[in-house]
């Protein structure tokens, strides 16, 4: 109804890939932004990700969760009541494996790497039933292990008409290291015909690594006597252990009729620890060493109602009460004293959030090619925020209204056109709001001394707790077309948003600090449109040799504008937004010989863009090029060789900021690193 994509199990399990984000940067309805973000409309940051239709725990990426628990991907391009009043690009709901997935035993194996960095990966699923037993126990496990080397360099001056000044130049190399463990197992009882219970206990456990070495030029002209130089060690481990039970009861009340409650306890702990040696060749050495340790309870209760009262009409209704809280304990010291900024703030921070949303969805069918989709969501939400004598609270209340209708120009259906309309919105995120400040290191504060002045490229960040959530009216006209193995999509959106977050630079008064400092906070910088065009298509061409089978092909095409009415051009359009993108994908299977091979391949031009009326921000062009082989040894047996980065390019951004004098210029370069080669086994015994 609402042009919803599902990516189901059997494609992939044909892609061969092992993580939600490297199978959607093959999926061409999805776009991959310039720093690499996949989402949909070419706006990364309002794609709402969903794991089973609730938003995913805070601390584990969605995107990075191994496919080996995944049973399909919807992709929505709009918005559906059922997903709740966000989503202004659209939604991309991620459907975990449940007791009753079909599937069997099955182990996958891979490992590769380049010349300076190695990754392994580990899947295996079982699914247990007993002769004669009605319960069935599906069991899941991942591991994973990558490293990445770094390598970048960064320089900063001070730009204005008459000259060009050198500020700081900076080369920083390392390597930074991951690995994550996930298991679960989900057990499900069917009581009778019309009631089954299902239990899935999960555990997530990841580790992070992060090991740098930095050295600076910093001058206060050309180089000569008046320049600094400044060698930097960072060192920082994370880890995260996340523990779920979520339990699902459902009910089937009449033949026709579905009810299902779901409760879903989550706890979760992480702590980082980070330390930091800055050596001065005029000075003594400072070192500043940090922990921070996270404890996040959360409860969520979803109750949904689906069911039909006549042939024309099939209605879904739902309500969930999520809350969650979490507490923070920070230790910061440098040379050994109590970082002074804690004295204000305190070593501690509280956040708590609750929220109620409840659903409305009518599926109506008109006719033989008629069908319209009417759907109303509404959610209230409080915010509490206590970081040590300080405290902050937002409430919000809204509501989305949602139109679909979908038309089969011809009897078969093989031509459609579709018309959404909806109301949207996307709200801040827990750090946009947070008052506590996150100073440059830069700049950093003396042990004992209060802060002193910064510079406007020196920033401290700091969130804005007044942040409002931004609202979008938007429409979407699509018209799908299938000719046999052929099939093409020619899709417009257009979206009108309030209250569109950016960012601003200002000089203020701070309690950290008795002399004025430069901070960066989110802000509400006003209205904005966009706009595009999405050309998509797939199909076949027939072989020139018998040996070979027909070559699979999609690409697509998306065109994008957009404008922030509230600040000065050219480059005020939203972020991260790209006026174009391609994407191109070739697959062909052999006839004589069990082999198939693909090749994926996507652009996306450099970007500037204006965050602020004295910030803009710029990120070149992204070009990412991979190719796999497999060979099907036994419909049990499979090896697939893949390749990665084939076309590794610098990745350059550049930061401009002005206030108050010459701007500053901020250029960094990280260099790509080599191509990636893997091998993957993937057996079902």
């Amino acid at each position: 109804m609402a042009g919803k994509r599902v990516i189901g199990r059997k494609a992939i399990e044909a892609s061969g890939q092992t993580q939600v984000q490297e199978l959607l940067k093959q999926e061409p309805g999805v776009t991959v932004s310039g720093s690499g973000r996949v989402g949909l409309l070419g706006l990364p940051g309002y794609t709402q990700i969903l794991i089973n239709g609730a938003p995913p725990p805070a601390g584990r990426p969605p995107l990075e969760m191994d496919l080996v628990h995944v049973e399909r991907i919807e992709i929505v391009k709009g918005s559906l009541a059922e997903f709740g009043p966000y989503g202004v690009a659209g939604t991309i709901n991620v459907v975990t494996r449940s007791g009753l997935s079909s599937g069997q035993e099955s182990w996958r194996v891979g490992a590769g790497g380049s010349r300076v960095g190695a990754d392994m990966n580990l899947a295996a699923s079982q699914t247990l039933r007993p002769h004669g037993a009605t319960w069935r126990l599906a069991n899941r496990l991942s591991l994973s292990r990558r490293q990445t080397d770094v390598m970048q360099t960064e320089a900063l001056s001070r730009e204005s008409p008459a000259a060009s000044q050198r500020l700081q130049q900076t080369q920083e190399r390392g390597m930074d290291s991951s690995g994550s463990l996930s298991a679960a197992s989900t057990w499900s009882w069917p009581r009778s015909d019309s009631e089954r219970w299902e239990a899935a206990p999960s555990i997530f456990l990841m580790q992070t690594g992060l090991a740098r070495h930095r050295r600076s030029d910093a001058t206060l002209g050309d180089p000569g006597p008046g320049s600094r130089l400044v060698t930097s060690r960072t060192d920082a481990s994370g880890r995260l252990q996340m523990l779920e039970m979520p339990v699902k009861w459902h009910r089937t009340l009449a033949s026709d009729q579905e009810l299902d409650l779901e409760l879903v306890p989550t706890r979760m702990r992480t702590e980082r620890r980070s330390r930091r040696t800055d050596a001065w060749d005029d000075a003594p050495p400072m070192l500043r060493t940090g922990t921070e340790q996270t404890r996040r309870h959360q409860l969520r209760a979803k109750l949904d109602w689906s069911g039909s009262w006549t042939d024309a009409h099939e209605f879904k209704a739902g309500a969930t009460w999520f809350q969650w809280q979490e507490h923070q304990a920070l230790d910061q010291e440098q040379d050994g004293q109590t970082d002074p900024t804690l004295a204000l703030f305190g070593p501690e921070r509280e956040v708590r959030n609750q929220s109620l949303t409840a659903f409305v969805q009518d599926e109506w069918t008109l006719g033989p090619r008629w069908a319209l989709n009417l759907g109303l969501s509404h959610e209230q939400r409080r915010w509490q925020q206590l970081d040590g004598r300080l405290s902050s609270q937002s409430r919000s209340a809204i509501s989305s209204p949602s139109a679909h209708l979908a038309w089969k120009l011809d009897a078969q259906g093989a031509q459609r056109l579709r018309l959404s309309l909806a109301r949207s919105f996307n709200t801040p995120e827990s750090h946009q709001l947070t008052a506590r400040p996150q100073l440059n290191p830069l700049a950093p504060c003396p042990a004992h001394l209060p802060c002193g002045p910064n510079s406007p490229d020196t920033a401290d960040n700091v969130g804005n707790p007044a942040l409002r959530p931004e609202v979008a009216e938007g429409a979407n006209l699509s018209f799908d077309s299938t000719n046999g193995d052929q099939r093409w999509t020619l899709e417009a959106f257009g979206r009108r948003l309030h209250e569109v977050i950016g960012q601003e630079l200002l000089l203020l008064q701070t309690p950290w600090a008795p002399e004025g400092r430069y901070v960066q906070r989110p802000i509400n910088l006003g209205e904005a449109w966009t706009y595009g065009l999405s050309i998509e298509a797939r199909g076949k061409l027939a072989a020139g040799s018998p040996a070979v089978q027909p070559l699979e092909w999609r690409g697509v095409l998306n065109l994008a504008r957009s404008r922030l009415k509230t600040l000065s051009g050219p480059d005020n359009h939203l972020a991260e937004q790209s006026p174009w993108s391609l994407k191109l994908g070739l697959r062909q299977k052999l006839k004589q010989q069990p082999l198939e091979w693909s090749v994926d391949a996507s652009w996306t031009p450099g970007l500037w863009t204006q965050t602020g009326e004295n910030r803009r921000l710029f990120v070149s062009r992204r070009e990412e090029l991979g190719a796999s082989l497999a060979w099907t040894f036994s419909p049990k047996l499979r090896l697939r060789l893949q390749a990665s980065n084939l076309r590794p390019r610098d990745a350059r951004s550049e930061e401009w900021l002005q206030e108050d004098g010459p701007a500053s210029l901020r250029r960094q370069v990280r260099r790509p690193g080599f191509a990636r080669l893997g091998l993957q086994l993937e057996l079902k015994p």
